[in-house]
């Protein structure tokens, strides 16, 4: 709609631009001062015909992939049927404190982590880079972890949770455009991330939105909603020199500039991007 808007509006102006000042004037009203009041419009117009020029490409651009070592992950709900109310649709990664040194990932309206996929070109080959925030004083590797197809929720025992604890964490990469799974390599179809409306026995009765995961092959819990994280660009902070994490082998990802504004058919284009 916002391009059709802009296609519009610079058909008229580039209208007005091809034509003369004083041709927009009738004989009978050519006057001086009708002169100089269409110079002014005349120009007034191709100064906003150079704005809108400018305009379009902007508004294209915020869906172009560009690169980035540091994203947030946005999720876009797969299937509007299965959606929470309010939708859960362009929420936010992010984590809530289970204990030191874990936390649980769960989608919020704010409060993102900043994530850097880290390994090597040998390890992005081999499909075997990981996803880590900087956390803690001083800055400290958190990797999200993701439990494998034989590892339970201790509320939630036919569900697969997910972790950001110390350390590297699981099998994850970010290249196709979202957020793959490595533990899910190489066993059929992949499978898919959910949020669930779920407990966190380290808050008692208290609900979150929580993320978990389901293989190919199992039936997704009832409640849930199927989602894709989607990266976003973010700016990787200067790490102080007496921080644990280190950015030395931080990848640049495909990641984009505003994931709300996007308007992928789910159907068609997730599918083929797994």
């Amino acid at each position: 709609m916002a391009l059709a808007v802009v296609r519009s509006k610079l058909f008229t102006l580039q209208a007005i631009s091809n034509t003369k000042p004083e041709q927009l004037l009738t004989s009978q009203t050519k006057t001086p001062s009708h002169v100089a009041i269409m110079q002014t419009i005349f120009t007034l117009s191709l100064a906003a015909l150079a704005a809108l020029s400018t305009a379009a490409p902007a508004v294209r651009r915020q869906n172009t992939p560009t690169a980035s070592k540091g994203f947030t992950l946005v999720a876009k709900v797969t299937d509007p049927s299965k959606d929470f109310s309010p939708s859960v649709d362009n929420w936010v990664f992010s984590t809530i404190h289970t204990g030191p040194p874990t936390s649980r990932a769960v989608l919020s309206q704010g409060n993102s982590r900043i994530f850097y996929e880290n390994g090597t070109s040998a390890d992005v080959a081999a499909g075997t880079t990981t996803l880590i925030t900087d956390s803690a004083t001083p800055p400290t590797p958190f990797g999200v972890t993701i439990q494998g197809p034989t590892e339970y929720d201790v509320t939630y025992p036919t569900e697969h949770s997910i972790f950001v604890n110390a350390g590297t964490g699981t099998l994850l990469s970010v290249g196709g455009g979202f957020l793959a799974n490595g533990l899910d390599r190489g066993t059929g179809d992949e499978g898919t991330f959910v949020a669930c409306n779920n407990t966190v026995p380290y808050y008692r009765d208290l609900r979150f939105i929580t993320l978990q995961y389901v293989y190919d092959g199992e039936t997704a819990p009832q409640g849930c909603a199927p989602v894709v994280l989607v990266p976003q660009c973010a700016t990787l902070n200067d790490l102080p020199p007496d921080a644990y994490a280190s950015h030395e082998f931080a990848l640049d990802v495909g990641c984009y500039q505003n994931v709300s504004a996007l308007s992928w058919s789910w159907e068609g284009d997730y599918a083929k991007r797994k």
